[in-house]
């Protein structure tokens, strides 16, 4: 049988309800340290929907997503900087009764430090992700042009169909093409994937707690 033709396209916010699952099928099943931090609590999957509606509206967010048999199984959101430091544009209210933004947020780690945190999120484990994407992304992108891939997930049963390539080709096309870096931080558990597409490792720290895991920054050169 022929494997299902995969489809990568731009976000819309008819998929806002798919996407707020998404994180948690990619991540528990292999990651008890996301389990904590991003528990799938209605909660949760609620401030998922906002979240990803807002970088919908972001013009300088893309969010993509890969569809196999018409149901999302991957995406991807990254960040464009024309420079770093770099102030948010002004963006739509989401909701009338939803506000995210953070009003001591910026941008220093994308959509995660400009907008506030689920109330159910863990926030000594987040805010250790978030420190550590702050210090390295300012450390290696300050005052230059760059992306910030923000998110990447594949849910769990769809790994090793190429979903999550097809997503950071897509982008290496368009940082290739400005003639731009690429950082990302990531973990421990798929470090190796992204070192495959041309990553290179910069940094590596180990998360608090007594998970055994450790976050990488990695940067992809044009």
């Amino acid at each position: 049988m022929a494997a299902a033709r995969l489809t990568v396209r731009q976000a819309t916010k008819d998929d806002l309800e798919d996407l707020s699952t998404l994180f948690a099928r990619s991540f528990h099943p292999v990651s008890p340290y996301m389990r904590r931090t991003f528990p799938d609590t209605q909660t949760m999957r609620h401030w998922w929907k906002q979240v990803h509606k807002y970088a919908i509206l972001d013009p300088e967010v893309t969010l993509m997503v890969v569809l196999r048999n018409n149901a999302i199984i991957a995406m991807a959101r990254w960040r464009y900087y024309p420079r770093l430091p770099h102030e948010p544009l002004a963006v739509n209210a989401i909701d009338a009764d939803a506000d995210l933004t953070n009003p001591e947020g910026d941008l220093s780690a994308g959509t995660w430090t400009l907008l506030k945190s689920s109330p159910d999120t863990n926030t000594e484990m987040y805010k250790a992700m978030m420190v550590f994407m702050q210090e390295v992304h300012i450390k290696y992108m300050s005052g230059k042009p760059h992306y910030l891939i923000e998110l990447l997930a594949t849910a769990h049963e769809a790994q090793g169909t190429g979903a999550g390539r097809l997503l950071l080709e897509e982008l290496a096309k368009r940082a290739d093409k400005q003639s731009v870096e690429t950082i990302v931080e990531t973990n421990n558990l798929v470090v190796e994937f992204y070192e495959k597409l041309g990553y290179e490792i910069r940094e590596r720290k180990m998360m608090p707690g007594d998970l055994d895991y450790e976050e990488f920054a990695l940067i992809r050169a044009p």
